[in-house]
């Protein structure tokens, strides 16, 4: 009787444990709606901070690859995401086909070198492209360096800016954010471009352009040149043809509370 009493116990509790279990796995939002967001890495601690904002109040499953914003856009226009994430603006053929761009924030372009260059503080336009282009070194530390692959917002931006329609074959290529700090950061040499709001300075030091730092206010009042917008791209039809999780999402981001998350992950944000 007492085997069979203890059998009873056992199985008791594995029920429970097994309802518990059950109950938890559904409580995290089995079956909820999904958003799917696709792009830009120079986006990505803003992005996951609007994700875990909103998901803490919604029964929505946010998802996000970082795949690049050319990827972003593409995976927009496929069909295979709802919201495209873009570092760069959209071109002409790309409106031409109803896709849709909404500013989300203002982000800089800084330039970074390894922690032990303590001399180079300073790059200028002309040095950036003789680097870029010819390989020729911008001083006596700076010799190397490092870009993004064709596809990326940031490299758009620095090459527009600095006026380059190719690079050296010896610039190494890095396919995300992550890549060109560490790449710097292994380098003593080396000098790469990277997001204002990825700028981790216990791995890399950050050089003025032009004379002038990379801050909020050097963005806000224009004198820091080397800027692009964050935007999230919208298939045609624009808020229209998104779910209604998407736009709900999508408000949310624009939301004042949105706006607040946006400008504390060092992104200036749009008036």
């Amino acid at each position: 009787m007492k085997a069979k009493k203890r059998i009873a116990v056992i199985l008791a509790a594995a029920v429970a444990a097994l309802t518990i279990s059950v109950s938890a796995f559904a409580f995290t939002g089995c079956g909820a709606p999904t958003v799917v967001l696709n792009g830009s890495t120079s986006m990505k601690d803003v992005t996951e901070a609007l994700m875990k904002e909103y998901m803490k109040d919604n029964d929505v499953r946010v998802t996000y690859a970082a795949t690049g914003s050319g990827a972003g856009i593409e995976a927009v226009e496929g069909g295979t995401a709802d919201i495209g994430l873009s570092s760069r603006e959209i071109k002409s053929e790309e409106t031409e086909i109803g896709l849709v761009a909404t500013a989300i924030g203002i982000d800089a372009v800084v330039m970074v070198v390894n922690k032990s260059n303590t001399t180079t503080t300073n790059v200028t336009k002309a040095q950036l492209a003789a680097l870029y282009t010819s390989d020729t070194a911008i001083d006596s530390v700076v010799t190397k360096a490092v870009g993004r692959e064709s596809s990326s917002g940031t490299r758009d931006c620095f090459d527009s800016t600095i006026e380059i329609d190719s690079y050296s074959n010896n610039v190494a290529l890095q396919n995300s954010t992550g890549g060109v700090v560490s790449t710097v950061a292994g380098n003593a040499n080396a000098i790469g471009y990277v997001s204002l709001s990825s700028v981790d300075t216990s791995q890399v030091t950050p050089v003025q352009y032009e004379g002038v730092t990379a801050s909020e206010a050097t963005v806000k009042d224009k004198s820091y040149k080397l800027t692009r917008n964050f935007n999230f791209v919208l298939p045609k039809g624009g808020v229209d043809s998104l779910s209604e999780a998407a736009k709900d999402f999508y408000d949310f981001c624009l939301s004042d509370e949105g706006m607040a998350i946006i400008a504390s992950c060092g992104v200036v944000t749009t008036d």
